[in-house]
């Protein structure tokens, strides 16, 4: 840290970006490359390596930034991911210049690729909240509405200007910003009126049932008659979702 000081990818605040937001998340991401290369250069010198593993995660936030359906067509020209890659490709180029590879076995292997996201998580929420509506009504005889979770922080997060979030998001110490994600996910949830619900995840959906002796507030006993028919209808009510246009179940 004191020889190469803190890392300038930054945070990701996955809102709607300015040109000029933009334009300097790009600079950091190149800045990035060239200390992370000269770090892991200094490292690889410092001791006797039997094994060396470095990553560099540029590429997954210049994915996360830059990717659009243009990158791969004619625009791909001129998607600053291009350059991103190339200063990678230079930066990979001199760590292997560095090595003897006469005694040092070398791997280069990417754990991801970036591509749209075709999946369907973003039905699950809404799903299961008026699963959980329809479930009370029939099983428990209780008569509640349908709930949307979020509460005040997320009712904020659809009317604050993407901007103005994105320069808090960047201000704010990461405990403020963890507390704001937990509220976004849970708050407004009245548990006693919630047999399960939808966690937040990268790229899918998952599922959490409210069990008794688990959760603090839990509502479903385990392996009892009431936590099996929620199980049952909820399953039911997954393989029944058919896509609108051509009536098939919508892509996994």
């Amino acid at each position: 840290m004191r020889a190469f000081g803190p890392s300038p990818i930054g945070r990701e605040t996955p809102v709607k970006k300015t040109r000029t937001q933009l334009a300097a998340v790009h600079r950091r991401l190149l800045e990035s490359v060239d200390r992370k290369r000269d770090l892991i250069l200094a490292l690889m010198k410092r001791f006797e390596w039997d094994v060396f593993i470095t990553t560099f995660g540029e590429l997954h936030r210049g994915g996360h930034t830059f990717y659009e359906d243009a990158d791969t067509l004619e625009g791909l020209s001129e998607t600053p991911l291009l350059e991103i890659y190339g200063k990678i490709d230079r930066a990979l180029s001199r760590i292997l210049e560095s090595l003897d590879l006469e005694r040092t076995t070398v791997v280069f292997f990417s754990v991801h690729g970036m591509m749209r996201d075709y999946g369907q998580n973003h039905l699950v929420k809404p799903l299961m909240d008026r699963q959980n509506q329809v479930f009370l009504r029939r099983y428990l005889g209780r008569e509640v509405r349908a709930r949307s979770t979020g509460g005040l922080v997320g009712w904020l997060r659809n009317i604050v200007p993407a901007n103005l979030q994105y320069a808090i998001g960047e201000a704010a110490p990461d405990r403020v910003r963890h507390w704001v994600v937990e509220r976004e996910i849970i708050g407004g949830v009245d548990w006693s009126q919630t047999p399960g619900f939808s966690l937040r995840t990268d790229v899918r959906a998952e599922l959490r049932l409210n069990l008794v002796g688990r959760e603090s507030r839990g509502m479903l006993e385990p392996d009892s008659e009431v936590s099996d028919a929620y199980v049952g209808s909820l399953r039911r009510a997954l393989l029944e979702l058919r896509d609108y246009d051509n009536w098939r179940p919508p892509d996994r």
